[in-house]
C-alpha cells in the first residue's frame, strides 16, 4: 500500500487538462495496510488491482477487482475503481453498471456522480447529466471545477443566464480560477 494524501484538481470536460505527476510513498513495512483492503479478505488482490490499473492493464485490474469483491461484497467503494477501469476499456456499460452500484449505496459519491455526468456528456446526453452534476456539487460544493463544468453544460444547451450563473459561483469560489474567467 501506499500512504494516503488528498490532491484537488481542477479538471475541465471542455478544454485539456494539464498533465498530473504525483510520487506516492509506500507505507512503511509493518506499519499494516489502509483504505479499501485494509482488514480485508484477500487484500492483495485490491492491491494488485491498483497496480495493473496503474500500469495501464485496466482488463486485468477488472479481473482483480471483480475477484476482491467477491470475497469483500461490502466493501462497495471498489465499484468506484471498478467503473474507472471499466471507462478506460472504453465499455461504457459496464462502467456505468459499477458506478450506479456505487451510487445505490453511497448516493452522494461525488467521483461516481461526476464521472457518470461526464460520461453521458461525452454521450452526448446533456440532459441526463445535469442531475449527476448536481449531485456532485452537492457533495462538493466548495470545487469550482465541478461549477465550471455545469456552467459548460449549461453553455452547450444555449441556456445562458443558468451558465452565466454557474461561471460566476466558480469565480466567487475561487476568483483565480481562470477557466470560468475565459467564458
Amino acid at each position: 500500500g501506499y500512504i494516503g494524501f488528498e490532491v484537488d484538481v481542477s479538471v475541465s470536460s471542455a478544454n485539456r487538462n494539464p498533465d498530473l505527476d504525483v510520487t506516492l510513498e509506500p507505507i512503511p513495512e509493518g506499519a499494516g495496510m489502509s483504505g479499501a483492503a485494509a482488514g480485508a479478505a484477500s487484500p492483495e488482490l485490491f492491491n494488485e488491482g491498483m497496480a495493473l490499473f496503474d500500469a495501464g492493464d485496466y482488463a486485468g485490474a477488472v479481473a482483480k477487482w471483480d475477484a476482491f469483491l467477491s470475497l469483500n461484497p461490502e466493501l462497495y467503494q471498489v465499484q468506484g475503481n471498478l467503473g474507472n477501469a471499466h471507462r478506460e476499456l472504453g465499455d461504457i456499460d459496464k462502467a456505468r453498471v459499477a458506478y450506479e452500484a456505487l451510487l445505490a449505496m453511497e448516493p452522494a459519491n461525488q467521483m461516481a456522480n461526476y464521472n457518470l455526468g461526464e460520461m453521458l456528456v461525452e454521450a452526448g446526453e446533456i440532459e441526463g447529466a445535469l442531475p449527476y452534476f448536481e449531485k456532485a456539487l452537492e457533495s462538493s460544493p466548495d470545487d469550482p471545477a465541478v461549477y465550471y463544468n455545469v456552467a459548460e453544460l449549461y453553455f452547450s444547451q444555449r441556456e445562458m443566464e443558468s451558465a452565466i450563473t454557474y461561471y460566476e459561483r466558480a469565480i466567487a469560489l475561487d476568483p483565480t480560477y481562470l477557466p470560468a474567467h475565459m467564458q
